[in-house]
């Protein structure tokens, strides 16, 4: 079974040479559920619990909030976690990962079939869905500049489909 989900966030990169300042990405994230004998209804709570798990991730800037205060918050980071986060939930609805594929602006950017063992460590002590709420997307958002409506931000997060 397919689902698709979208995942807006911000990031800055520091390197030796300088630094990238804070920016925008929308992926657009596939991901591959083992078939279950009641798809439609898994699909429907699994699109919905997909979402709920990257909620604390989104509309922010990611520098700000654990794991990516201490870990660099590269594309290749945050997909590899992003997808330990998508198995986990899966996982408790009995569901299986077979794989995540990470795309912005129609090009791919991470495949990941396979858990990253290297970031288990890295999960907070609570449960993902009562991740740290002290960060405010919205204000965030309006704190870094950004220009969009906070609706249609909302609104486009949201648009999600099975395939």
């Amino acid at each position: 079974m397919g689902l698709e989900v979208f995942f807006e966030y911000q990031h800055h990169q520091n390197y030796n040479e300088g630094s990238i300042p804070v920016h925008r990405h929308r992926w657009h994230i596939s991901v591959e559920v083992e078939e279950a004998v009641n798809s439609l209804q898994l699909g429907s709570s699994l699109l919905v619990s997909i979402n709920r798990a990257l909620e604390p991730y989104s509309h922010i800037i990611l520098n700000d909030i654990f794991p990516f205060n201490i870990i660099k918050p590269t594309h290749d980071n945050i997909a590899r976690y992003l997808f330990n986060i998508l198995d986990d939930t899966l996982i408790t609805m009995q569901g299986r990962l077979k794989n995540i594929s990470i795309s912005e602006d129609l090009d791919l950017i991470k495949y990941i079939d396979h858990r990253q063992p290297d970031f288990d460590q890295l999960r907070p002590a609570e449960s993902i869905h009562m991740a740290d709420k002290q960060t405010n997307p919205k204000a965030t958002m309006a704190e870094s500049g950004s220009v969009s409506k906070p609706k249609l931000a909302n609104l486009l997060v949201g648009i999600t489909n099975i395939r």
